[in-house]
C-alpha cells in the first residue's frame, strides 16, 4: 500500500470516527430538545401550579428536579437547592387569621421570583415550605444567594391596617453530587435546615 494509500485510508476512518460522534450529539440533542418541549407542555398546564402563590407545585418541581439530575449528569456541571423554611407562619395565622398569614407567603413568593434568576425554579414545598432550584450553581455560591434573601426578607415589609406582619426564613441547601439519588439530595437539604432552624431558634432564643 502506497503512502497516498495509506494516508486516504486513515482519512476516511477519521472522517468515519466524526460522522459517528456527530451523529450521536445529534441524537443527544434531539432527546434533550424532546424532554425540554415535554417538560414545557407539562409545566404550561395550570394543574402544575400552587393555587395561592402561582407558583410550581411540588409535582412540577420533581419533574422539574428529575430534568436537571439527568442534565447533570451528562454535562457535569452541578446544580442546588434552596429549601426555604417561613418562620412565625402558625403564628401570624393565630394571631391575625389565615388570610394573614397567606398575605405573606403570596409576597415571599413574589418577591423571590423578582430576586432569583429567571433561570432558577421555585416552588412551593409544602404550607410554609418553597424550593428554588439553582441551574448550573455550586454549594458556595447557593450560600451567597441564601444570605441575599435573608437580607432582604427584612426589607419586604408587610402591612395589615396598621400592623407589620414579621417574619423570618431559614434556608437548608444541598449540592447534587454526581450520579446520587435525588432522595438524598432531598434529605441533605432536611439535614441542613432543621440544623440552621435549631441554630436561629438558640440566637432569637
Amino acid at each position: 500500500m502506497t503512502q497516498d494509500e495509506i494516508l486516504l485510508s486513515e482519512l476516511q476512518k477519521t472522517i468515519a470516527d466524526l460522522e459517528n460522534e456527530l451523529k450521536k450529539k445529534n441524537d443527544e440533542v434531539n432527546y434533550l430538545n424532546r424532554e425540554i418541549n415535554s417538560l414545557k407542555d407539562m409545566l404550561r398546564n395550570e394543574s402544575f401550579k400552587d393555587d395561592l402563590t402561582g407558583l410550581y407545585n411540588k409535582i412540577a418541581i420533581e419533574s422539574i428536579l428529575h430534568y436537571k439530575k439527568n442534565r447533570a449528569d451528562r454535562s457535569k456541571k452541578p446544580f442546588t437547592i434552596l429549601l426555604i423554611d417561613i418562620d412565625r407562619i402558625n403564628q401570624i395565622n393565630e394571631q391575625y387569621g389565615v388570610f394573614a398569614g397567606d398575605m405573606v407567603l403570596r409576597d415571599f413568593a413574589d418577591n423571590l421570583m423578582r430576586l432569583l434568576r429567571s433561570e432558577d425554579a421555585i416552588a412551593r414545598w409544602s404550607e410554609d415550605k418553597f424550593i428554588s432550584v439553582l441551574s448550573d450553581c455550586y454549594y458556595f455560591d447557593a450560600e451567597v444567594v441564601a444570605k441575599k434573601i435573608k437580607f432582604f426578607v427584612k426589607e419586604w415589609e408587610i402591612k395589615l391596617d396598621n400592623t407589620i406582619l414579621d417574619y423570618w426564613v431559614n434556608i437548608g441547601i444541598s449540592q447534587y453530587n454526581m450520579n446520587e439519588t435525588l432522595d438524598n439530595m432531598l434529605d441533605r437539604a432536611e439535614v441542613n435546615l432543621k440544623a440552621e432552624k435549631d441554630k436561629a431558634s438558640l440566637f432569637r432564643g
